[in-house]
């Protein structure tokens, strides 16, 4: 009797939670497919791949990798990786990214805003849907086996009539989802193939991480590529006007290249005027050029004298 309740208790336990965990596995599959139609209906991805494919065939020419009909999807990764030796370095992905930008100018944009539903799903992993999956098919046959064996432990006992309806309509459910996961998983591991990606049998979903990086890195490169031609761009537009203000300062009459326009004056040397008759200021400034201060103060005594004779007169004047 303890244990027939206890797995009655089980069996109401699953009728629960069964359904919000149903509805989650539900979403989680349709994020996955949304994320493989966003692959197969981008029109940028197919346009990259092309290009690495290209510029790898001309940097592999006359070697045995050479004249490739495909790669690796996990080469992608390593496109970062490979640079030129000159200065200043360009990774192998910058590139990519300059010539897929020839033809369209926002294929990072482009390749971001289709390859979003990726994004979504790039925490999800393939294995532990399944694995609940597992466990709720693991209850519902639980479940079953309390229905067959059920014997009413009284005549109000109502278990069979509740639970009955719920578990039919539940292992459906169940049933199409694991038939969604395994047609999901089909769809992912045919991905790989076809992207030539390594097929992991327990991370399917690996081929999505891997165009989610690509992804990243790629929007990356463009971001800086833009950034960079921008700096360029600036530069140039510096130059050039500070090309038309030589040519301008050149142009200009008594100016000189560099002037700015401005004509620079020489230094004039300052003058020391000595005006007729001015003998004792004369005087004056060849004591200041010996040093001879002595002379000097006698010189401007006798300066300051002659001005006072000259305004008041000599006392002998009025005589």
């Amino acid at each position: 009797m303890r244990s027939q309740v206890a797995q009655r208790l089980e069996c109401l336990g699953t009728k629960l939670s069964l359904h919000p965990r149903l509805r989650e596995l539900d979403a989680q599959i349709s994020a996955l497919d949304a994320a493989l139609a966003a692959v197969h209906a981008s029109k940028a991805l197919p346009l990259l791949l092309s290009f690495v494919l290209s510029i790898g065939n001309v940097l592999n020419a006359g070697t045995a990798k050479g004249d490739a009909a495909g790669f690796r999807l996990e080469d992608l990764q390593k496109l970062a990786d490979v640079k030129t030796t000159s200065e200043p370095q360009t990774s192998l992905l910058s590139l990519v990214a300059q010539l897929a930008a020839g033809t369209n100018k926002d294929v990072g944009r482009q390749l971001h805003d289709e390859l979003r539903p990726i994004a979504e799903v790039r925490e999800l992993k393939f294995e532990s849907l399944r694995e609940k999956m597992v466990e709720l098919r693991a209850e519902l046959e639980m479940m079953g086996r309390e229905l067959t064996s059920f014997e009413p432990a009284a005549e109000s006992d109502r278990f069979a009539e509740v639970i009955r309806p719920f578990y039919s309509e539940a292992a459906s459910h169940e049933a199409r989802l694991e038939a969604r996961l395994e047609a999901t998983n089909a769809v992912l591991v045919d991905l790989s193939r076809y992207l030539a990606d390594k097929v992991e049998a327990t991370e399917p979903e690996a081929v999505l991480a891997r165009l989610h990086a690509f992804e990243t890195s790629f929007g990356k490169a463009c971001r800086d590529n833009e950034r960079q031609a921008n700096l360029e761009r600036a530069k140039a537009i510096e130059l050039k006007a500070a090309e038309e203000r030589r040519k301008s300062a050149g142009n200009t009459p008594g100016g000189t290249p560099g002037s700015g326009g401005t004509m620079s004056k020489r230094k004039q040397p300052i003058r020391r005027v000595v005006q007729a008759g001015g003998a004792l200021m004369a005087g004056i400034q060849g004591s200041l050029r010996r040093g001879d201060f002595q002379k000097m103060v006698a010189l401007r005594n006798q300066h300051l004298a002659l001005r006072r004779h000259s305004i008041v007169g000599s006392p002998h004047d009025d005589d």
